[in-house]
């Protein structure tokens, strides 16, 4: 993502906006691009924009997040995303339109390393589901663990939208059910100084947003 080729004088300037892995999959991208012509932003990846955030790394952040948030953080609420399940389409559960998380317990996961948050979450679900879920492989990247499914090495949880919709032929997306949902937001510190250049960019998010 990058600074949209800013000078190094001009990236010092920036708002810098920690944001999730593939957040290029999501509806909020394009409007970040399109923000990004008017407001200098310091955009990067990371698996934990909230700790970013928290250590004042970042000035803004956009997250995937189940549950509450602390009270003293702004929350820019864009949408929700669902958690479904990619799977190798030679195996029979691909057939499926819906499957139960008890529906995979048997299977042979990919997941994300188990430090990262959302690899926390998945773990979490599949234990309240009555299942400890058996991982034969921790990756960085979602994109990396669908290419895996595709050479039908096992199964993956991943929440939708983090994935693009072009799926390689060898992989099917089934939804879960019951809906496993996660918050979409952009998020900011409330008790922190913001300066005219982050006060822009949060308005003209809420803007875009609050159509």
């Amino acid at each position: 993502m990058g600074s949209y080729g800013l000078s190094k004088k001009e990236a010092e300037e920036a708002v810098k906006v920690a944001v999730v892995p593939g957040f290029a999959n999501y509806q909020a991208a394009p409007v970040m691009k399109q923000l990004a012509q008017e407001h200098k932003m310091n955009i990067v990846e990371d698996v934990d924009p909230m700790v970013q955030l928290q250590q004042g790394e970042s000035e803004l952040a956009f997250i995937s997040y189940a549950g509450r948030l602390p009270d003293d953080f702004e929350v820019l609420s864009v949408g929700t995303d669902d958690l479904v399940a990619y799977i190798p389409a030679r195996n029979p559960l691909s057939k499926q339109k819906e499957l139960t998380l008890t529906d995979l317990k048997a299977e042979k996961f990919l997941t994300l390393n188990h430090q990262n948050p959302f690899a926390v979450f998945v773990q979490q679900v599949c234990a309240a589901a009555g299942f400890d879920l058996h991982s034969v492989f921790e990756g960085e990247k979602g994109k990396t663990l669908v290419n895996m499914v595709a050479l039908g090495m096992g199964v993956t949880l991943l929440m939708e939208r983090s994935i693009g919709k072009n799926l390689d032929s060898k992989v099917v997306k089934v939804p879960i059910v019951p809906q496993v949902t996660q918050n979409l937001a952009f998020v900011r510190r409330k008790n922190v100084e913001h300066t005219p250049r982050q006060e822009k960019l949060w308005q003209a998010l809420k803007e875009s947003f609050e159509k």
